[in-house]
């Protein structure tokens, strides 16, 4: 009986550190979550707060050291935002959020070395709407329009009343000085 009795303890053990590894990813979700949403409503400073508390080495979490990067590069703090895709591309080289992130901080020093980082994420996009939103993003932001809106054209013939996606086409259009398309895209906004 005590045999059992210590077996089942045991086993009690084993099951208190699984909930307990458990609370801990749904605190540490929590705040990657908590983080997207500061950095979503342009409150970098808070988001860098919130992200910085999250757990460095769980490599689920990449996404929200991602995040944390393009909080301190809108802070103007480049060198910290370069480090940190830095060490998230040394655990996952293929990481397409961070090659984007990596093109868009490199782009005023290094246009070039911007666009080897892009097309990395390029080589490695899974054709999924997300990936193809952030290659057209990333195209935006390095001044690179007309490639942009390939991407955003491609997004909405599989998302035709994706709010943002038409918004950045929009942009992209009117960079071009293709104020028509920018119109029509602006229109199909307001019809939605």
């Amino acid at each position: 009986d005590v045999e059992d009795f210590l077996a089942l303890f045991g086993d009690m053990e084993e099951e208190e550190e699984y909930v307990l590894e458990d609370v801990h990813d749904a605190k540490q979700q929590e705040l990657a979550e908590e983080g997207k949403r500061h950095l979503d409503n342009c409150d970098y400073q808070k988001a860098a707060e919130v992200l910085e508390k999250i757990d460095t080495k769980d490599p689920e979490m990449l996404f929200a050291r991602n995040n944390l990067a393009l909080s301190y590069y809108c802070l103007k703090k480049v060198d910290k935002a370069v480090d940190i895709t830095q060490k998230v591309l040394a655990c996952d080289p293929e990481n397409i959020h961070a090659n984007c992130n990596m093109a868009m901080f490199l782009n005023k020093e290094d246009h070039e070395a911007a666009c080897k980082y892009i097309e990395k994420a390029i080589d490695r996009q899974k054709n999924t709407q997300d990936d193809l939103y952030k290659i057209a993003i990333t195209y935006c932001e390095i001044g690179e329009h007309e490639k942009a809106l390939q991407y955003l054209e491609n997004i909405l013939k599989m998302a035709p009343y994706d709010e943002k996606v038409l918004f950045c086409a929009a942009v992209a259009s009117f960079n071009m000085r293709r104020y028509t398309d920018a119109v029509n895209y602006f229109a199909d906004i307001i019809k939605m």
